[in-house]
Order: structure tokens, then C-alpha cells, then sequence
């Protein structure tokens, strides 16, 4: 589904991170990422923080 999904977001890891995903035929050749935001909790000693995504923002009227 590399030619139609754009883009993957997630959460509840507690970390700010992102994860790259790599073709089965060939692990050099990376075909997808996600960005996995970070929580709004202390737990685990994690700094509290947020992530504000625009998508496809580029035009008048776009919203968060």
C-alpha cells in the first residue's frame, strides 16, 4: 500500500520517536514511516509534551 497511504500517526509509546519501515525484497530500500508522538505524562521520567500535525495545510481554510 506504499502508492496510497501517505502517512501513519501514532501514540502511547511515552516517547517522541518515529519507526521506518523497509521493503521485504529488499532491506535497503525503505518504503514507509510513522511518527509516534510523545505523551502528556511524567511517567517513566519522560518530559510531558505534544505534537501538532498539519496535513495538507497549504491552502486557505486549513485547520489543525
Amino acid at each position: 500500500f506504499e502508492n496510497t497511504i501517505a502517512e501513519q500517526f501514532y501514540g502511547h509509546t511515552h516517547n517522541d520517536d518515529f519507526q521506518v519501515y523497509y521493503d521485504p525484497a529488499d532491506n535497503l530500500r525503505p518504503f514507509h514511516y510513522n511518527w509516534i508522538s510523545p505523551s502528556l505524562t511524567t511517567y517513566d521520567f519522560c518530559n510531558p509534551s505534544y505534537r501538532i500535525y498539519t496535513i495538507d495545510g497549504g491552502y486557505s481554510g486549513a485547520t489543525y
